[in-house]
């Protein structure tokens, strides 16, 4: 998308006193009416929608807070007709003027003028021209940038606004996307209706849902539509339902009626004769017939009592369990009297006599108009039980009662929960004299086929999100993901009792064990809610109950953690688990009755998966507890007593070699004193240069063979050889041997030679050993990996642990100063920040464990975790379990192939190239067919065309051969390891081991451990 350039906007320094006169009557594009072409009378009402609360509401009509502009409110609406606050004179207002002619290489008939208020950004200026925006007449500053928005002509049955609107804080508001940018938007008129509908993009990135405003343009007649205007003008019978419920939208506003029982629709029925005067009973009353009025009561009578509403009603009040009423409720005029079933509709009109009364107009009788009683329900209907996502832009809205997939234990709804009004059949009404009143015939409400009559939920979840406003499921096994929930309670609900909100974590156990290795496994959840305290764990579903008053306070999250069970001595344990779902239930009982519905849920938009992190092991590793390996090999290991014996062998040759120059650098470990190391040289004469930050003397050089060995005592090493940008192979020659003695080992650039041959003359070893004293023992002797390195080639001995860190070398907190284990915020930021895979090709001898951290799981669960050394951790807190997880190699790295997500935020159909709505993939489960950016493809043909969408599928990497998954590998492989083999190897860590290098010097004790070698 282009924009132009910001300009600064003046605001509105003066509030013009002037005022228009509106006209308002239909909008319908007909003939012209009278009008002065050059003045800017057409009327804009409405405000648009909230799909986003960062854009604020735009308001045509009034604004809800104090005028900034003048430092004073004044109680005036833009339209002259409610208390409203902005602008204070309708004068400038925006408005559309009849002014034809070009603008940005597009024809205009209409351009818009004057100014609308946003809630977050302030006034919303449509027009300046020559340093003014001319609404009323007189001239207002608006700056020195010309700019509008223009209506287009007639195309298709639609106007399209385009052009730019300006407001200080979205900077250049675009109401239609250029054909060059990378996802359409726009907002257009319906001329039928004057509604608008569609997206405007902000020059802040931020979408403004510009539908549901009413633009009645300044040439045209106009016909307001809904609130009894729809039989305005007409003879005969007439029905209208007032507000029209298809032009209401859970969106909009709060013009959706409420379903508390309270809240609802009048039906309004208009009986005129073919002159047009209104028809009144009283007229033909037998007290009156001296009158002259012509015809004898029972023939009127008759006619009223066989006037028919044809209802279809399905509304329930339990619309969890799946029962179906089918028509049994239709005739039923107030369903929610009924014992079995129990319908939620409190009241529908079904005797003209009984249910409407004569309606009044100031105070008088209006002839021959009869309004019912109130239309309510006690339970929301489908259409209307609807949630914003909340990681696409624009957001779109989800229905609560569609699953995009299907937990197995999860009662889909079968039956729609609806209140028609299908038509009204009524007789011929003949008066005294043989005339016809009014023909015999159907009539539909509103002029609309099957009218439903719309309730939106009066308590529901406002606030479903996992983790930072996802709207699917992508979690790790084990590491716990967060749900943000909250609840919201609008309309007249009165007094409610047994008030929950259910919220459920499940998964598909078919769609899981289905895997090619996972035949009997089984998820367990885990969940924490912070709002009780209270933890629960079930095999597949888990039910976490909260009081509906409890939540209506403030929100609070779900901390859940999916567990595999493992056993290490069955065959490897799945990958994913499939089909994961968090969904609430909400439950009251209100004058009586029970009300229950499902509400939002994850998740909205396709690819939930639950990802199981493992460490890939070829050959040994010294380590603790093998739990789950999913390699080609099982790792051979050895406790951490060959790590103690390979420590003796060093100390002992340290002594041996260079007892001397080590005796020297007695220091106490200061963490601050971090001595970067930038630099292996090894020039042809075989002499080793180490280029670093460390002062002279700071540190002991010396050769033992073939080796140079740095040593350094008491302080920390940051190791951040150069790599090539293209290759990441580092920069370094020789054999060297980093011993940080009483300090750390930061590595913070690859370890890497991708040359086999260069690679064994030119070897690592890192040797990190604790210091003797009790302060220090712990937060010394570990090797910390930066984010960004990938591969790792050497040897690699810690005392302690290998750890993964933040790269984050100025912040000493990012560390614990008494255990040496890396702190983070969250385990939001450990995803994020540890996305990369991990090749580890060498020797690694440390006291990590693999499943230490997963050792309550499975068939032989234990009551613990194992930290680093052996350390016994009780599995209690999330906080348990992350500190057990730093230790663990499974969790050294986060990295998975994921959905690519298209402009929009939505995740694209591979096999399509098209970035999937919640809808589409609705569309594609039921078999319709649904064509993208990859032709040829049509839609009148099957989805078996290779180029038709599939779904999204989340467990699968996409290729040409294979278009069932939807994962991809990072086209600019900045995430992954170098070494593996590309197409197959995407796991977060690999352990190949390579034998240390037999005649270094670390290794060089007889007996001290059996290492191999070459």
């Amino acid at each position: 998308m282009v924009f132009k350039n910001k300009v600064p906007f003046i605001l509105i320094t003066a509030l013009l006193a002037s005022s228009l006169n509106f006209s308002v009557v239909a909008f319908a594009e007909t003939d012209a009416v009278n009008s002065d072409p050059t003045v800017c009378s057409g009327r804009i009402t409405g405000v648009t929608n909230t799909y986003n609360p960062n854009s604020g509401v735009v308001s045509f009509d009034a604004h809800d807070g104090p005028g900034f502009e003048d430092g004073a409110a004044i109680s005036l609406s833009i339209t002259g007709n409610n208390p409203g606050l902005a602008p204070a004179n309708r004068s400038d207002a925006a408005c559309i003027s009849k002014i034809a002619g070009n603008a940005y290489a597009q024809a205009y008939d209409y351009a818009l003028k004057g100014w609308a208020w946003d809630t977050n950004g302030g006034f919303v200026s449509f027009n300046c021209a020559s340093g003014s925006n001319n609404a009323g007449g007189v001239d207002v500053p608006c700056g020195a940038f010309d700019y509008g928005v223009y209506i287009s002509p007639v195309q298709g049955g639609i106007r399209n606004l385009f052009g730019y609107a300006w407001n200080p804080t979205l900077g250049w508001i675009k109401f239609k996307n250029d054909p060059g940018d990378s996802i359409a938007y726009g907002v257009t008129i319906d001329v039928n209706t004057g509604k608008s509908s569609g997206y405007a993009w902000t020059s802040a990135g931020v979408y403004i849902d510009f539908s549901g405003l009413t633009l009645n343009l300044p040439d045209k007649a106009v016909v307001v539509v809904g609130g009894n205007n729809w039989c305005q003008g007409k003879v005969g019978l007439c029905v209208d339902i007032a507000p029209d419920p298809s032009n209401l939208s859970f969106s909009s506003n709060l013009a959706v009626k409420v379903a508390d029982g309270v809240d609802g629709y009048n039906v309004d029925i208009y009986l005129r004769d073919a002159n047009g005067n209104g028809i009144d009973p009283n007229d033909y009353n037998p007290a009156n017939m001296g009158r002259g009025k012509g015809i004898a009561p029972p023939d009127y009578y008759d006619f009223a009592k066989s006037i028919k509403f044809d209802w279809g009603d399905t509304v329930k009040l339990d619309q969890v369990n799946d029962v179906k009423v089918g028509t049994s409720l239709n005739m039923i005029q107030s369903p929610s009297s009924v014992s079995s079933p129990k319908g939620a509709v409190t009241f529908k009109p079904m005797n003209f006599f009984d249910d409407f009364t004569q309606a009044y107009v100031e105070g008088a009788k209006d002839p021959g108009h009869f309004v019912s009683k109130k239309i309510a329900s006690y339970a929301p209907t489908s259409e209307s039980k609807l949630s914003l996502t909340t990681s696409t832009k624009p957001a779109y809205y989800v229905n609560n009662e569609t699953f995009l997939s299907k937990p197995d234990n999860l009662f889909l709804p079968s039956e729609k929960n609806q209140l028609v009004l299908k038509n009204i059949s009524y007789p011929e009404l003949i008066d005294g004299f043989g005339n016809t009143l009014i023909q015999e015939g159907v009539i539909y409400p509103n002029g609309k086929v099957d009218l439903p009559l719309k309730f939106r939920p009066a308590i529901y979840v406002d606030n479903l999100y996992a983790g930072d406003l996802q709207d699917s499921i992508l979690a790790y096994r084990s590491v716990p993901f967060f749900v943000r929930k909250s609840l919201a309670k609008i309309g007249n609900l009165g007094a409610i009792s047994n008030d929950t909100v259910d919220f459920h974590m499940t998964y598909s156990n078919s769609q899981t064990t289905a895997q090619s290795d996972c035949a009997g496994a089984t998820f367990n959840f885990t969940v924490f809610d912070n709002l009780t305290g209270k933890t629960l764990a079930v095999s597949s579903d888990v039910d976490v109950q909260n009081k509906i008053s409890d939540l209506l306070k403030s929100p609070t999250d779900l901390n859940i953690t999916a567990d595999i069970p493992l056993d290490p001595n069955a065959k490897l344990p799945c990958k994913v688990a499939s089909g994961a779902d968090v969904y609430s239930v909400i439950s009251y009982s209100v004058a009586g009755k029970t009300v229950k519905y499902y509400d939002n849920k994850l998740p909205r938009i396709g690819g939930d998966t639950i990802q199981n992190p493992a460490v890939v092991v070829h050959g040994n590793i010294y380590a603790q507890s093998v739990g789950n390996v999913s390699g080609d090999q099982r790792a051979q290991t050895a406790g951490s007593v060959n790590v103690n014996l390979i420590r003796d062998a060093i100390n002992e040759n340290l002594q041996k070699y260079a007892a001397v120059k080590i005796a020297n650098l007695n220091k106490s470990y200061d963490p601050s004193n971090v001595c970067s190391v930038s630099g292996l040289k090894e020039d042809s004469q075989k002499k080793g240069t180490l280029v670093s930050s460390c002062a002279p003397g700071s540190y002991a050089s010396f050769d033992v063979g073939t080796e140079h060995v740095a040593y350094f005592k008491g302080m920390d090493v940051s190791l951040k050889l150069p790599n090539d940008k293209q290759t990441s192979v580092s920069d370094f020659s020789g054999k060297w041997v980093i011993v940080a003695d009483g300090g750390n080992i930061f590595v913070d650039n690859n370890l890497y030679i991708s040359d086999l041959d260069k690679a064994n003359l030119n070897r690592i070893s890192l040797i990190v050993l604790r210091s003797a004293k009790d302060a220090d023992y712990y937060r010394t002797g570990n090797i910390y990996i930066a984010p960004n390195v990938r591969n790792l080639q050497g040897t690699f001995v810690a005392d302690g642990s290998m750890f993964s860190y933040d790269g984050n070398h100025a912040d000493i907190d990012n560390v614990d100063k008494g255990t040496g284990e890396p702190k983070w915020s969250d385990y939001s930021t450990m995803i994020k920040t540890l996305s990369s895979q991990l090749f580890i090709k060498g020797a690694l001898f440390s006291a990590n464990t693999i499943g230490g951290a997963n050792l309550d799981q499975g068939n032989n669960a234990k009551p613990y975790l194992l930290g680093g050394g052996g350390k016994v951790i009780e599995s209690k807190t999330i906080q348990d379990r992350m500190k057990a997880q730093y230790y663990d190699l499974n969790y050294l790295r986060m990295f998975r192939l994921d959905l690519q997500l298209g402009a929009s935020g939505l995740p694209i159909d591979q096999k399509c190239g098209k970035a999937l709505t919640p809808q589409d993939q609705l569309d594609i489960l039921v078999g319709k067919t649904i064509c993208g950016a990859k032709q040829p493809c049509d839609v009148s043909l099957g989805q078996e065309q290779v180029n038709a969408c599939n779904g999204i599928n989340p467990l699968l990497k996409y290729d040409a051969q294979n278009t069932d998954g939807d994962l991809i590998v990072p086209t600019d492989d900045s995430s992954l390891a170098d070494g593996l083999e590309k197409t197959k190897d995407f796991d977060p860590v690999y352990v190949y081991y390579k034998a240390p290098d037999k005649d270094s010097f670390v290794f060089s004790k007889e007996g001290a451990v059996n290492v191999g070698g070459k």
